[in-house]
């Protein structure tokens, strides 16, 4: 959907061009089209392109599976399935899973955006995080989500008052108030798939005590009964 160009510069944090032959877009969620300066959204493709799957393999005549996975959340466009925003330099920045986003206070965010302060920030604390949302009612009854984030700490470490300080902290500082964790937890482990990808839809689910029935497609899926123990009702 978007790469390089050996002409234009290169800007950290950023994919250079939306990729030759595709009908790129960044959504909302009423379908409107987002320019830069507009915020993040969904990715999209509002033509069929040469990569374009045709079918899944053991899917229906109607291709049900085929079509809730990508053409469901917007009639008749590819939706991606990842979180984006067009850039003023005409790259894409992405924030993550769309199905991972977070969405404190009624704005979404991208986990991506925490993974990335920290990485940067603090590799001297955080080998590894993951960060979910969590549903919780505000005083006056409203619905609201918090952000958990759980981190695999660097051999030594042990997460105290002064860490979690210091995780809120940078994260206030290199993202935004609405990215800070409510809640910073130790975990021994991130679920991960064969390649290397987090899998916070997995956590999630094992949080709230549900299957999570693509175990199969995990790099360690033991890590998940982690969570499981931890459930959160």
């Amino acid at each position: 959907f978007a790469g390089g160009c050996p002409i234009l510069p290169v800007r950290d944090g950023e994919l250079q061009v939306p990729a030759l032959g595709m009908d790129v877009a960044i959504l909302d969620e009423e379908g409107k089209k987002l320019r830069a300066g507009d915020g993040p959204g969904e990715l999209c493709c509002l033509q069929p392109f040469a990569s374009q799957p045709l079918q899944f393999v053991g899917d229906d005549e109607r291709g049900s599976k085929y079509r809730a996975a990508y053409f469901d959340q917007i009639e008749g466009v590819w939706c991606h399935g990842d979180f984006a925003e067009v850039t003023h330099s005409g790259g894409l920045i992405i924030h993550g899973r769309s199905d991972a986003t977070l969405n404190p206070g009624g704005v979404r965010i991208g986990t991506a955006d925490i993974y990335g302060v920290l990485e940067r920030v603090l590799p001297d604390m955080v080998t590894d995080s993951v960060a979910v949302g969590r549903s919780v009612r505000l005083p006056d009854g409203t619905a609201d989500v918090e952000v958990v984030l759980f981190v695999q700490l660097r051999e030594g470490v042990t997460l105290g008052d002064d860490e979690i300080r210091r995780i809120r902290t940078t994260i206030r500082t290199e993202a935004s108030p609405r990215h800070v964790p409510a809640h910073v937890i130790a975990t021994p482990a991130i679920p991960v798939t064969a390649n290397g990808k987090k899998v916070e839809v997995a956590v999630r689910k094992a949080l709230a005590g549900q299957e999570v029935k693509n175990r199969g497609a995990l790099a360690n899926p033991e890590s998940l009964d982690w969570y499981y123990d931890l459930r959160w009702d």
